[in-house]
């Protein structure tokens, strides 16, 4: 029996990085102050004990003898900046910082940390000072999360004072296992009042109540007596996408929770790129109906927003609820569950091969388990430069369906030679507005003479309009079905116009709707509109690259002429010879197909990694088998025919 190896994903691809917690230069303090520079004003004092620490030395910042709490900090390296690298850190990847700590007297802003983003000569950005609230007075061991800026090579911990008081610091590092970003809005939960928010209003005014929020803290904006009010996260200050984890060109999940303290309409979301920005986004009536509770109760509302290419920087604006008084908490945006780790699968398959007759005719591989009932294999292919599938789950019977490329006409009676039941009206088409179009049996471009007379006159000022339409699936009354469109087909649209008079306010304008067996619109083209020469001779309008969109079975034909609420508004124009004509391909004839053996290398891929499989017949010549493939979160797979007795395979991530 023949095996087919999958070595470790990463084998011989990839560099390995030892991860590991490091402490920072003398970290431990069992050197004393050895490598920490040290801070203060009015009278803090710093001492470095041998014992007594977590466990043994430690360092000791005083602030008892303080004539005022202004400042003290420890700094790292000396106060020099340290190199990321020494650490084995990356810029722009988030880390857990880690520190143990004591203090005598528990309670609320007791030391902590800062950690700062550096050049080798300036700093760049940092975390704010994070303070910690403790519960006892033992040692205990803190740890913050924090996303070096992505412009940094340097990096200094700083350990805080205590005002008043004394704090005691131990065993400060880092990780460097890089943990996933996790997009960090500040006071998300405006557990802070209105701190690191900006408020912007045309009219309404915001409020910051510690308690009735989801939990405890929340923000209302009251719109109730109308205007416009909107928060602006981050103090209006554009956070960049690397300090969130997110990247451009991918959609993420926008998040907010939110209650209706008067009026009935909740608030929405704005996320403002730069450059450019998202537009308002409220819950549609229906998708409030679905929602858990009634909107006056928390609920809890998610955006979906795609980052343009371009951005690189953007700003979370919560809007205010049109005419109603707002609660709001916990702004946030959710990242995709990570893909799991890179693992390789490998397993025999067929290939289906067939011999193309032409480039422009369409192959259709199929399966059968009994030659009776067969199902597409994968997606039809155009023309001859492929002439291979592969089947995962083999099957005894293949073949392959080729197809000639056809044009279907899906209009019916588009130069209006058949009357309808009534004779004004025309066969297929059915008259819309106030003003019914006329068929008329004289004055058309065609030999058969017919064409359609759209003809509007207003009575006084009344806007007037008159139109004919065609849904095209049925409208052959003899040929039921006939006029059927079909998805990914590509059409075109046209008609030839005659313009007869184009009087003040009067309008023309066409539109091609895509709809399904129930009438739902899966698509349109947009209304169009067109205006030939008063007196002229015929002139044809026509839109190509009309692609039929997923779940559309009929196309929606409308010709309108419309005039405004003016007196005296008038047009005319004849219409004839409208077509709407498909290019798609014919009924399939069987061909032979041909199996081989074959396998499959599959794994699931990250978006923005790319990688390679490699194949050789021992373990030792490795050849580039497929190129370079990009990740997108989707399974790839490869495929290589059985040509020898053996051959191993293996895929990497490339860096």
């Amino acid at each position: 029996m023949i095996k087919y190896l999958v070595p470790a994903a990463l084998l011989g691809l990839t560099g390995l990085t030892t991860a590991a917690p490091v402490l920072f230069p003398n970290g431990d303090f069992e050197n004393g102050g050895t490598s920490w520079g040290f801070a203060q004003a009015n009278g803090h004092t710093v001492s470095y004990p041998a014992t007594g620490g977590s466990p043994n030395g430690h360092a000791v910042i005083d602030g008892t003898a303080a004539t005022q709490t202004w400042f003290a900090v420890l700094i790292s390296n000396n106060d020099a900046p340290y190199p990321l690298t020494s650490l084995g850190l990356q810029a722009g990847k988030r880390y857990k910082f880690f520190y143990d700590m004591q203090t005598p007297t528990a309670g609320a802003n007791k030391g902590g940390i800062k950690i700062e983003s550096w050049t080798a000569t300036a700093g760049i950005s940092n975390s704010g000072d994070l303070r910690r609230t403790t519960t006892g007075t033992s040692w205990a061991t803190y740890e913050e999360e924090y996303t070096i800026d992505p412009a940094a090579t340097h990096i200094k911990m700083v350990p805080l004072w205590t005002s008043n008081d004394i704090v005691r610091f131990d065993d400060i590092g880092v990780d460097n296992t890089p943990l996933q970003t996790v997009p960090v809005i500040p006071n998300s939960g405006f557990e802070s009042g209105g701190a690191n928010w900006a408020f912007f209003a045309g009219g309404p005014s915001v409020s910051y109540p510690a308690g009735g929020g989801n939990p405890n803290g929340n923000a209302v904006i009251n719109a109730t007596s109308g205007g416009w009010g909107v928060l602006v996260a981050n103090n209006n200050v554009p956070m960049s996408l690397a300090s969130l984890g997110l990247t451009a060109g991918e959609t993420y999940t926008f998040q907010l929770d939110m209650k209706v303290l008067g009026g009935s309409n909740p608030g929405g979301i704005k996320v403002e790129f730069v450059p450019g920005f998202s537009g308002d986004r409220y819950y549609t009536p229906e998708q409030i109906a679905a929602l858990p509770n009634p909107v006056t109760e928390w609920n809890t509302y998610q955006f979906q927003i795609s980052l343009p290419a371009t951005c690189t920087r953007i700003q979370v604006v919560p809007l205010y609820g049109p005419m109603s008084t707002v609660a709001y908490d916990n702004v946030k945006i959710l990242l995709p569950a990570p893909p799991a780790p890179l693992a390789a699968t490998i397993k025999k398959v067929t290939a289906v091969g067939w011999t193309a007759a032409s480039a422009t005719n369409q192959y259709q591989p199929q399966q059968s388990d009994d030659d009776s009932v067969w199902m597409n294999l994968g997606p039809a292919i155009n023309g001859n430069a492929v002439t291979v599938a592969f089947d995962s789950e083999p099957s005894p019977f293949y073949r392959v369906m080729e197809s000639v490329p056809t044009v279907k006409a899906s209009g019916y009676n588009g130069n209006f030679t058949e009357p309808g039941t009534v004779p004004e009206n025309a066969d297929g088409w059915t008259p819309a507005q106030s003003q019914w179009p006329l068929r008329l049996e004289t004055g058309g471009r065609g030999d058969n003479g017919a064409c359609m007379q759209i003809k509007v006159l207003n009575v006084g000022a009344a806007p007037g309009g008159s139109e004919i339409q065609q849904n095209t699936k049925d409208a052959d009354r003899l040929n039921p079905g006939a006029g059927a469109v079909t998805p990914g087909d590509t059409y075109t649209f046209s008609f030839w116009a005659k313009q007869i008079s184009n009087g003040v306010s009067y309008e023309q304008r066409y539109k091609i709707s895509w709809l399904d067996d129930i009438g739902a619109i899966k698509g349109d083209s947009g209304w169009v509109g067109f205006t030939a020469t008063v007196g002229g001779d015929w002139t044809k309008f026509s839109r190509d690259n009309l692609v039929v969109p997923n779940g559309a079975t009929t196309a929606l034909i409308q010709i309108v002429g419309v005039t405004g609420a003016v007196g005296g508004g008038l047009g005319e124009v004849l219409i004839d010879d409208v077509s709407l004509q498909g290019a798609g391909f014919g009924s399939p004839t069987a061909l032979t197909a041909t199996m081989a053996p074959a396998v499959e290398v599959s794994w699931l891929s990250i978006t923005g990694k790319s990688y390679r499989v490699e194949s050789a017949p021992d373990l030792s010549d490795w050849m580039d088998f497929g190129g370079v493939i990009s990740g997108n979160n989707t399974t790839k797979s490869v495929y290589d025919l059985i040509t020898i007795p053996g051959k191993f395979y293996r895929v990497g991530e490339l860096p």
